[in-house]
């Protein structure tokens, strides 16, 4: 089991670079990719959404964009109770023969692939083979996920996915914080960023027209 997340235990971050598995490892242009733990959590930071993977009923494959937050070397999400992804949770659980409403830090095993890409340009060449596109991607890999009940760690967790969205937003006095009805209704799972790995691609054609220097905010 990975060790209690730092939003309930204050543990430190780690700080070690991820190893390479046979999941992660980089065949295809091997030379732009990276396993360097700062590295990926930096894209990590810099991201906005993430794109999950999920089986359904464990054979069905769907992919929903969530928002999500990063806190020393944990992802966490959020969704609705009646999400079917958030959902699946509580009844891998429950099949377990545990309750719904266990206790903050459960363990719940899962399927899931978790991506973030950042775009930094457009590369525009003479040949429309040859045009591509500069970024930063990370792929995270989780076999189980931590699901979290209590009110505190709850919203602790809430806090961190707003924090990364847009920094000082939870704390701002024009916004309030979860009610008791909405925080019911949300279910906060997170993840230890361990299995993964991160692409980076600069490219450069010889018939190279220009390069477009990609920013949305």
């Amino acid at each position: 089991m990975a060790a209690p997340p730092p939003c309930c235990q204050g543990t430190k971050e780690l700080l070690v670079d991820f190893d390479e598995t046979k999941r992660t490892k980089i065949t295809r242009g091997k030379k732009r990719g990276t396993h360097e733990r700062q590295k990926i959590l930096d894209i990590l930071a810099a991201a906005k959404v993430c794109t999950v993977s999920y089986l359904h009923n464990g054979e069905e494959l769907r992919v929903v964009p969530q928002l999500f937050g990063v806190h020393e070397g944990w992802l966490y999400l959020h969704g609705s109770v009646s999400s079917t992804m958030f959902k699946n949770h509580r009844q891998d659980k429950q099949a377990e023969g545990q309750s719904a409403d266990a206790e903050a830090g459960a363990v719940v095993k899962t399927k899931m692939a978790i991506s973030a890409t950042l775009i930094d340009g457009l590369v525009l060449a003479r040949a429309h083979m040859h045009n591509s596109v500069n970024y930063r991607s990370v792929v995270i890999f989780a076999d189980t996920v931590h699901v979290i009940t209590d009110k505190e760690e709850k919203d602790k967790g809430l806090r961190i996915i707003t924090e990364h969205v847009l920094k000082g937003r939870w704390d701002d006095p024009d916004a309030r914080n979860p009610n008791k009805a909405e925080r019911d209704s949300t279910v906060l799972i997170f993840t230890i960023i361990a299995v993964t790995a991160i692409i980076i691609i600069i490219t450069s054609p010889s018939t190279i027209i220009l390069t477009i220097r990609v920013s949305f905010f």
